[in-house]
């Protein structure tokens, strides 16, 4: 691993180890649909990890989403990180989140790769707790998205989050709640809000001291 993103890496290492921005990073892109449902998890909430992977290119530091297809769900077309839920054969929730980061974007991470994890965060359309994990390569990895999971894979600049300007409003037209004001991260023309947006706000927080 090179010099400058292990020197990253440590950073970002000994903060994920500090307390956490945790609930106060993510009311900042709290969409207003969550005031309809209660803050604590409910206690049959299904366990999920997702992977937010790191990487240099271009002389900056960069993390890639995916953009989800369309389907008959709550989650239709929308962006989140590589992720999903854990399964029995999963040893812990870091497992699920290599498992699925491997099966979705074709990236193998070893855990020896990973700096730490962010703060949980619940999910309740879905009824998902979600844990957030970080890894830092050193080079920009070899991504096969896999058709059936991933609609598009989208990159995006760190340092373009961390711009003060970062944080837009956008007007969504959901289905359950018709035209709605999103706090959101607008990238290449690209709306990421909700949970997503909510756990990139958290990592906003972190990197905003070490980059």
């Amino acid at each position: 691993m090179h010099s400058d993103i292990r020197k990253f890496k440590s950073a970002l290492s000994e903060r994920l180890t500090d307390i956490l921005p945790g609930s106060e990073s993510h009311k900042l892109l709290e969409p207003p649909t969550r005031k309809n449902f209660p803050d604590k998890p409910r206690r049959n909430a299904r366990r999920s990890s997702v992977l937010i992977l790191i990487y240099p290119k271009a002389g900056k530091y960069y993390t890639i989403t995916i953009l989800r297809p369309q389907y008959d769900g709550v989650h239709s077309g929308q962006i989140s990180f590589p992720g999903g839920q854990f399964e029995e054969g999963d040893e812990s929730l870091l497992n699920t989140a290599l498992r699925e980061t491997q099966e979705e974007i074709g990236v193998e991470i070893t855990k020896e790769q990973i700096a730490g994890k962010l703060s949980d965060i619940y999910i309740p359309p879905s009824n998902f707790l979600v844990t957030p994990y970080v890894a830092v390569i050193n080079e920009v990895p070899e991504m096969r998205k896999d058709s059936f999971e991933v609609e598009k894979l989208i990159e995006v600049s760190l340092e373009d989050i961390i711009h003060p300007e970062a944080i837009v409003r956008k007007n969504l037209n959901l289905e359950k709640y018709g035209n709605v004001h999103v706090p959101c991260f607008y990238v290449d023309q690209n709306i990421i809000w909700g949970a997503t947006a909510m756990i990139m706000s958290e990592l906003r927080t972190i990197i905003s001291r070490i980059i």
